[in-house]
Order: C-alpha cells, then structure tokens, then sequence
C-alpha cells in the first residue's frame, strides 16, 4: 500500500496546481467524482453530488432558457460519444447566486467495456461582471464630465485641445468649435503664447513641476480669476497630455478679501452627541478665533465656554503647547497628538476645514482614551496566556458550556475554516452535518459516558465536510473540553488517486516526474505533443536536454540551482522540440518527498505552448518564421565576424505561386507550401536553418562553408527540388523558382543589409526569367557561370 501511495503521491501534487473544477461521469450517467473546486463553484457539499445523475442546481443557456437535465453536456456526450466544448451555461448556487461557466465535456474509455465522461467547468462570472462595471462606470464619468460646472480640458503635448467640456467654454464665452483643436494659447495675450508653450511641453516631460501661472482671458479680452488645477495624464500607447480644470471662485470674493463662513451654527442635539462620546470639540477660523467650545474635557485645554468669540491663544493656557500644530493645521495639514495629563491620556486632533482650496478654519477633537487603552492592554495580554496555553496542540481543541463555544485553538480555525472569532460566536451543533450525531454527542455528555469516542461528518465554514475522529473530556467548570482528528484524507485516499490518474491522462498540460538526478522518471500523453518524443524516448533523459541553452541562459541556471537546492520555481522558459523548434513555455517546478524514499522528486509542468510557440514558428509550414530566422542570423553574423567564418543566405521565391492557388486552391497551395519546406529540410545540414520568408518565400542560411562556390551548389539542388512536379490529391503541381545567394564576407553588411541583397539579388534572378540561381555579388556569379 505504501509503495502505491508513492506512486501515485505525484497526482495529488498536480491536483492543488490546477484551477479547474471537474466532476466525472460513469456510463450510467451518475457523478461518481468531484474536486474541492466543484464543490466550491457550487456552493454544495460533495454528497450532494456523488451518485446523482444532474447537479443539484438550476441551470441555464445563454438566452435565459432552462437547460433539461437531457441537453446537459455530459449527458449529450454519453449519447454522442464526442467532445462537447466551450459551452457557455449559467448555474444557480446553492445560495441563488448566478454564475457563468464554460464547459467542456469529453468522453475517456476506461476499458473495452466501460466509458466515462469528465466535465470541466471554469468561472468567468468575474470577466462578464467587470465588463458590465467598466460600461458602467464609463457611462457615469461621460455623464460627470459633461454635467459638471468644473470646466475640464484636455490638450496634447503639441498644446492643442483635444477635448472640452461645455462648462470650459461658457467660462471663456466659446463654443465647442471654436476651440477644439485649437492651441490653448489662444485665451493668453500674444506676447505670452511662446513662452507658455515651453513651459506646456515642459511641464509634460517632467522637467518642470507646474507649466506656469499665465493670466487667462475671456473672449471679451478681461482677465479671468478663477482658481486653475494641472495634471498630467499618458494613455496606453505612451501619449502625454495635459488636464486642466478651472473653478470659477469669483462668489468667493469681496473687495479682494475672503468671506469666511459662520462656523459657530449647530443645532441641539450636538452637545448631547458630544457628551454621550466623551468628545470635546472646538472650532476656529482662520483668524484664531474660538467660534465653538463644547465637551467635559475643556478644562485640560484650559478653555471656557464663555470664551467664545476669543482669540484661542492666551497668556498661560495649556492650549499654547500645541501652537505649533494649530498654525500647521491652519496650512491645511490634519495632524494627530497624544499626551498623558492628570494620570490619564489624550488623543487630540486637528482637522483642517477646507473650501475649494483654502483652509477657513479647524476642528479641534480631544478624546480621552485612558481606558481604551487598559482595556487594549488587557486584551494583549490575555491573548499571549491564552495563545501559550492552546498555540501548540496537533488536534483541534475546543470547550463547549452547554451548546455555546467558549475557546478554540488555531488548529480549529484550520479544521473549520472559521475565524476564533466566527467560532465563539457559533454553537457546537451548527458544526454537524447531520443534526441526530449532534444529539447523541449530546446524550454522551448529558450521561457522562466520556470512554465512547465516536467518529462522525463535520461542516466547515464553505458547506465541503470532513470526516473527524472525536474525543471528549469533562472539565471541573462544568464545560466540556472537544479534541477533534480530522480522518478526511485517509478516508478519501482511494479516491482521490483514481481521479489524480484521470488528470494525468488527460490533462492539456505537459507533467515530467524527475528524480533525484534530475532524470526523467514518467511523462504523461500530453509530454508527447509539447516535445515531439515518446514516453519511452523522454525517461532516462534529463530536463536540461529538453531547454534551450543560448535563450535565456540566466533562467536555465537558475532552474538548475532551484532542482540543486529543492526549491519551488516558476517562470517562462525555452525548449527545443524533437525535430530542432524552439518554444516558449510557461514551466513550473515542484520537489516532494516520498514517505518511503531517501531521495526527493520533482513535479515538473509546461503549459502555455500554443500561444508562446507561434511567435516564433510559421503555423502552415512548422518552419522557423522570419523573427526567429533573423534571430539566429544575428548570431550567426556576430560568429562569423569573430572568427572570421564564412556563410552564405539564399532566398527562393515560387515564381507561380498566385496561379497554382488559382488553378488548384488555397488548400492545396498551401500542402504544397508544406511539402516544399519539408524538401528543402531533408537536404539540408543539421547546423543550417530554413525558414518561411514570406506567403511564397523560403530563406535558407548554410551556417558555415569552406567556399562561397559550395553555396552555389546548394542553390542548384535547392532550385532542382523546388521545381520538380509534385502529385498531391491526384493533381500534379510544378512550380517556377528563382533562387538569389548572398556570401559573407564577400557580401558586407548587417542583418537588414544582407536580407535586403538577397531580395535584390532575387528579384533579378526572376526578371531574367526565373529557374535560375544569380549571386549578389558580381564576381562569385561569373566564377559560378564558369
């Protein structure tokens, strides 16, 4: 048993790593397995699942139509015998929370005689959810933007507006028109339009704080006072602009003074308010003049309430201490001080009042916080006694007085999925799945038959249950102290290695089992379409065969130094596959030890190769595409140069291309295509690369040659098979080439430059009338001739 444990140890790895929920259907249409992400999706329990032959839950089409228990995807495969894929379906929860899932049902033959079909459902009820909320709130800020009586303007880093709203324009007497997409300094006078352009353009490369203060202008030519706010703001492709939004403050003013509001205004319930909080308040304007004085604590400030509409600082008040803070709190700062006075301790608070931009005046609140604190102490310190009394315990430990919770250790949080304190305020029967075990836990209790230690099913916190070994002991405070086992695993061991299996087998993602060493142990089927090589041609190879040593070098040491050190790693790398193609993949690596093994394992993971692999490989061909071919080019040049080697570059282009898609259509132009680059691979050398140039254009690079004569050779073979006929489909296909050859270092230049001569050197190749092969370079094309 413990051998079979070990080998199946890596499934239940690789299940925890997975996001998918899934159940699995038996032939006769019953759910025979579910995963903890099932049941989570669901809001149900795994019970209410297993043996069933529909979810326990409504469900519905994209339209809003009920879906039959007959139409559900796992029951059309069952019929069909076909994948079922992609199937947007809504589910009620268990707590009639709707949400949306994409399904996918396929059928797996256990045996000749038995069929099952695993469903798998993945939740993207956030993705719908957050479209509608950006819609939204898109709509709201339009609405905000438009209504509002701010004038909002946006300009470019060329100083033209880009947009305005109406506000902006009735500010200034323009309409709309008038001013979209004209310079803002067209509301500054003429002599200023220069410089405020430098400061604009300034200001938005960061190379000044502010883009100037230029007195604005109505269309009227008067000078506007209105209060002006800057930011700046860049899109998703790097754009700067510039948002400018102006208050009109004119209401403010009079005769060039501020008119501070009555501060002293409050209705009668506030003193009452204040004195049931134990607040003292006190308020004061901008002048330093008390306006408002309220609360039992006024003493410790030395403050009156018959000193109202009196500067606040006097000679010998304790109020002076905190001068410095008023004054900073006046500048518009909130501030915080605590002191301890008479035996007792003070919060006091300084809460700036604030119009528009200008402060007019300040908030003083001062709380007594003597007995908070105690009590805060109290607290900590029970904490620490309790914590060293139940931290340590294996079991979850509990006390229970009647049907009440009275103490729980950490270990319960864990088992319950419950806080302490979600827990203290539950009773003890709520954790039962079924409420008659509760009762006769109970009866042992009420009986004080304390030896009898029952095994019963309890409920966490998200409706999953687990299967507890329960022991009780009485207490001398008439409590009864719980120490809980969960038995779960052991209990669904069986199980969940046979569904561990089923993901194996049928997983999407690539799984390699390492030993100790390194060396591939297992592979499951999926390995076999990531890197091209059968199960038994990957054991015994080790990881690093697979990965691609000149990309990404750092990474691959760093791979090795987390196998080396038993350390989990993840990230993007690159592997080449069995026929010589790179790929990018997402690789994750997990170490384990096996309970009966000296040695560690490690769980290796690919994903991700569909996207990341067609960056760099032609999905018709399988070829190398042009990024990857000037990729390696690159390197082949920097080579060459440092070791003064000689390569050469020939482009072949199909002449008729266009007319044998029009004889014959696209789909066999492109197996031609096809068949063509597979040609053009099984003559060349393992060290040179052929590539899909472009729709009907291959490019070959011979890595290395001992003389530029040899390139012309391999041209001729190259222009042979290019222009053989091919039979495909009973059609018989011949096309035309033209073949241009560019010799480093004969021909000099960089990458663009040498790609750019052979595209020359082709082109004429084909005005000369085409099956030929033509050399860039004058003198190699007369030695070749010759």
């Amino acid at each position: 048993m413990s051998a079979l444990y070990d080998q199946q140890q890596p499934f239940l790895e690789l299940i925890p790593q997975l996001a998918e929920a899934l159940l699995v259907y038996q032939q006769d249409g019953k759910i025979i397995a579910c995963n903890p992400q099932m049941t989570q999706l669901l809001g149900v329990r795994a019970e209410q699942l297993l043996e069933q032959t529909h979810l326990p839950c409504s469900c519905i089409w994209e339209n809003g139509m009920e879906i039959s228990p007959e139409d559900f995807p796992a029951h059309i495969v069952l019929q069909t015998k076909q994948l079922y894929a992609n199937q947007l379906i809504g589910i009620y929860r268990a707590d009639d929370q709707l949400i949306w899932t994409l399904v996918t049902a396929y059928p797996l033959n256990i045996n000749h005689q038995e069929q099952c079909v695993i469903c798998k459902f993945v939740d993207i009820s956030t993705y719908i959810q957050r479209e509608e909320s950006l819609s939204t709130k898109l709509n709201f800020f339009t609405q905000l933007f438009e209504n509002t009586t701010v004038g909002m303007a946006i300009t470019d880093i060329q100083g033209q507006f880009v947009y305005l709203n109406t506000a902006f324009c009735d500010l200034f007497g323009y309409r709309f028109e008038e001013l979209i997409h004209q310079p803002f300094t067209c509301l500054l006078a003429p002599e200023l339009h220069t410089k405020a352009m430098q400061w604009h353009v300034r200001y938005l490369t960061n190379a000044s704080s502010n883009s100037g203060n230029w007195p604005l202008q109505h269309r009227d030519k008067h000078l506007l006072r209105h209060h002006i706010a800057e930011s700046q703001l860049m899109d998703e492709k790097g754009h700067l602009f510039k948002i400018t939004t102006i208050t009109n403050l004119q209401h403010y003013y009079q005769h060039n003074n501020l008119i501070l509001p009555d501060l002293s205004h409050y209705t009668m319930w506030l003193p009452q308010l204040l004195r049931a909080l134990s607040i003292t308040l006190l308020s004061v304007d901008k002048r330093g003049i008390l306006v408002f004085a309220q609360g039992d604590n006024l003493e410790i400030l030395g403050i009156h309430a018959d000193d109202l509409e009196q500067p606040l600082f006097k000679t010998d008040s304790p109020i002076l201490r905190f001068s410095a803070q008023i004054k900073q709190a006046l500048l518009g700062e909130t501030l915080q001080e605590t002191f301890q006075q008479n035996n007792r301790l003070f919060n006091l608070h300084f809460l700036p009042l604030m119009d528009l931009d200008f402060c007019v005046g300040l908030l003083l609140l001062l709380q007594d916080t003597t007995e908070q604190h105690r009590l805060s102490a109290r607290v900590k310190t029970l904490t620490q006694e309790t914590n060293l009394l139940i931290t340590h315990a294996e079991l979850g430990l509990l006390t229970t007085q009647g049907q009440y919770i009275t103490r729980v250790n950490p270990r319960c949080e864990s088992l319950f999925g419950y806080s302490q304190i979600e827990l203290l305020s539950l009773s003890i029967q709520q954790l039962f799945v079924d409420s008659r075990d509760y009762d006769y836990i109970n009866h042992l209790i009420t009986e004080k038959n304390f030896d009898y230690q029952p095994r019963q099913w309890l409920r966490r916190k998200d409706e999953t249950t687990f299967y507890a070994h329960i022991r009780l002991q009485p207490s001398q405070t008439q409590k009864t102290l719980w120490l809980v086992e969960d038995l779960t695993v052991k209990q669904q061991t069986q199980e969940s290695l046979a569904i561990a299996d089923i993901v194996w087998t049928n997983s999407d993602n690539a799984v390699f089992l390492l030993d100790s060493e390194h060396r591939i142990l297992r592979a499951n089927p999926a390995a076999t379409h990531f890197t091209g090589y059968f199960e038994a041609e990957l054991t015994e190879r080790f990881l690093q065969d697979l990965q691609v040593e000149w990309l990404d070098n750092h990474i691959n040491e760093a791979i090795t130094s987390a196998l080396q050190h038993n350390r989990h790693w993840q990230g993007m790398v690159w592997q080449r596959h069995k026929r010589g193609g790179i790929y990018q993949c997402h690789l994750t690596v997990q170490p384990y030890q096996p309970a009966s093994l000296p040695e560690r394992r490690y769980i290796v993971i690919l994903n991700q190769l569909h996207n990341q692999r067609s960056a760099l490989h032609d999905p018709l061909t399988q070829l190398a595409n042009r990024a990857l071919f000037c990729h390696n080019l690159n390197k082949t040049l920097t080579s060459a140069k440092r070791n003064h080697k000689t390569f050469a570059l020939l482009l072949i282009n199909i002449d008729n291309m266009a007319d044998i898609n029009q004889q014959f259509g696209y789909v066999l132009g492109d197996k031609f295509l096809q068949r063509l680059g597979t040609s053009f691979e099984e003559i060349l050398r393992h060290s040179d690369l052929v590539a899909r140039y472009d729709g009907a254009q291959f490019i070959i690079a011979l890595g290395e040659i001992s003389e530029p004569q040899h390139a012309g050779l391999v041209g001729e073979m190259l222009l042979f098979k290019a222009t053989q006929p091919l039979n495909l489909e009973d059609c018989l296909l011949q096309s035309k080439a033209s073949i241009g050859i560019v010799v480093y270092p004969q021909d000099q230049g960089e990458v663009n430059e040498l790609l750019t001569m052979v595209e020359l050197a082709t082109q004429q190749a084909q005005q000369l009338g085409g099956d030929q092969c033509l050399f860039y370079n004058l003198a190699l094309q007369a030695l070749h001739k010759s």
